[in-house]
Parts: structure tokens; sequence; C-alpha cells
């Protein structure tokens, strides 16, 4: 099984907000609400280029 990359977070005045730091290159930024949640993108990890 593939490893996942570790969930990182930062806290703001507003709220925590959690995200992956995965790869190099141009940086890529997907923005959802709360939805699946953090994890929603292994649901389109396959059909990404």
């Amino acid at each position: 099984m593939e490893r996942m990359t570790e969930l990182k977070e930062v806290q703001t005045e507003r709220g925590t907000l959690r995200y992956y730091d995965e790869g190099n290159g141009p940086v890529v930024l997907f923005l959802h609400g709360s939805g699946p949640g953090v994890t929603g993108w292994r649901n389109f990890r396959g059909i990404l280029p």
C-alpha cells in the first residue's frame, strides 16, 4: 500500500487549515468546502495527470 503523506496544520484566527505538501515543481492548490473533508483528494488522484 502506498504511504500517505503527513497531514499538516496551520492555525489561524478563523480556524484550522489542514493540507498535504506533496511532490515538487509548480504549486497546485485545491480548495474545497466541508464535503468529503481533507482526504477527499484521494478519490480523484488516479484521474489527475
